[in-house]
């Protein structure tokens, strides 16, 4: 099933590939490269640093009560190395990487980690729904978009309500799945119970409420610093546009990065950075120089940084990709995610 989604990832960065090169004059790609504004774009790298750095002190706040197992310095290298086999391998492996690299270099059980990471999904994909649901109004964007978008919003809030009263109600959100039970083949049954327990326990900091400032606060202070890189980003390029351009990019791209795609999000990620422009009013050419260049410096320094963290960890490239399909850690006990 991996490889059938790998091969479709490819096939779908492949079209979008073509998509975002099908009307592009490539001398006029290059000439806008010669327009960046070098002071400007420095500017942009300290929200995008703010951004990053508001990530690793909300997940430690996702291990709570025992945020004291997970310092920050190992949940940075985690985080780094994470992005680093994003950029490099299909199907998000770098998600199962974090988890892999932190029961390796602080002893944190596999489960619990993957536990903060899907909360950490859900914070990241409501914020994404609320910047998308405050700009739709506010821009005029081509039908053959908006249905897709309003159809997102939906889709994605529904599933957020339903995470959060998983979280609120796990005792009713057990007697639902004691019930789905009969559905499944009796072998399958002992490995759902073990994981939607894991799940609902992982849930845990969404229904404390000492902790929901401070992961609204994290939360809010990521994406804004996001799109305020983002704009000076396209600053740097002479577009000064609107709030709601950096805001449906960020949200957009973001957005696509759920859909099957080959490594790095190729051609997905930079036919709808060319897209999302264009509903302002920026060439083709332009559209696609910019989303080259807010590609790159998105994913190569994170990717670099990671390479540097598994060195200076110890860890081996080989140890850490086996480690994310390999068998149970004997310190911890925890299982390896399938």
């Amino acid at each position: 099933m991996k490889k059938l989604i790998a091969a479709l990832g490819i096939g779908i960065s492949l079209v979008a590939l073509y998509l975002a090169l099908r009307d592009i004059h490539f001398d006029q790609v290059a000439a806008a490269f010669g327009h960046i504004n070098p002071a400007i774009f420095a500017l942009a790298v300290l929200p995008w640093l703010v951004a990053i750095a508001s990530k690793v002190l909300r997940w430690r706040l996702l291990y709570h009560p025992d945020e004291a197992l997970a310092p920050y310095p190992r949940l940075t290298a985690a985080l780094l190395i994470g992005y680093l086999f994003n950029t490099v391998l299909p199907l998000r492996t770098g998600e199962v990487v974090r988890a892999t690299v932190l029961r390796a270099t602080a002893g944190l059980p596999v489960a619990r980690t993957l536990s903060t990471i899907l909360v950490e999904k859900v914070l990241d994909t409501m914020a994404l729904i609320v910047i998308l649901a405050t700009i739709l109004p506010a821009i005029d964007l081509p039908l053959v978009f908006r249905g897709p978008a309003v159809a997102a919003t939906v889709a994605f809030s529904g599933l957020f309500v339903v995470v959060l009263a998983a979280a609120l109600l796990p005792d009713r959100a057990r007697a639902v799945r004691d019930r789905l039970l009969g559905l499944l083949p009796l072998r399958l049954r002992p490995a759902v119970v073990r994981v939607s327990d894991q799940v609902l326990d992982g849930l845990l900091p969404l229904r404390r409420r000492e902790l929901a400032p401070a992961l609204a606060g994290w939360t809010a202070l990521s994406w804004g610093a996001n799109l305020l890189s983002a704009y000076l980003c396209l600053g740097s390029f002479g577009l000064w546009l609107p709030w709601t351009a950096p805001a449906l990019l960020v949200d957009a791209t973001n957005l696509m990065m759920t859909v099957p795609s080959a490594p790095g999000y190729v051609g997905v990620y930079h036919a709808t950075a060319k897209e999302a422009l264009r509903v302002f009013g920026v060439d083709p050419d332009t559209a696609l120089a910019f989303a080259t260049f807010f590609h790159a410096f998105g994913f190569l320094p994170l990717a670099l940084a990671g390479l540097i963290a598994m060195i200076r960890e110890g860890l081996s490239w080989g140890s850490v990709q086996g480690g994310a399909v390999g068998p149970d850690s004997p310190a911890t006990g925890a299982p390896a995610p399938r």
